[in-house]
């Protein structure tokens, strides 16, 4: 029990507080920064995932020849807008 007392027993400015007060918002905040935590990696894992995914089917579509006629960044054809 926190125990914030004016100095004197009985004496004018005497307060007690239970420790659950503390506890409890100390708890709801680690498992806030828990949760948030968990959903930033996780975020992160997922769009590693995609950009290995992504990368290898640009791979894969390199080895089988081409884009089905869609013009690259390097095609003459593409014109870069300033």
């Amino acid at each position: 029990m926190v125990d914030l007392s004016g100095g004197t027993e009985g004496g004018p400015i005497e307060h007690r507080f239970d420790n659950w007060i503390f506890v409890g918002p100390a708890i709801l905040v680690i498992c806030l920064v828990g949760f948030f935590s968990y959903k930033l990696i996780k975020s992160l894992q997922e769009k590693e995932k995609r950009r290995e995914e992504k990368k290898r089917l640009k791979a894969a579509k390199k080895e089988s020849g081409g884009g089905g006629g869609v013009a690259s960044a390097n095609s003459p054809r593409v014109r870069k807008v300033k």
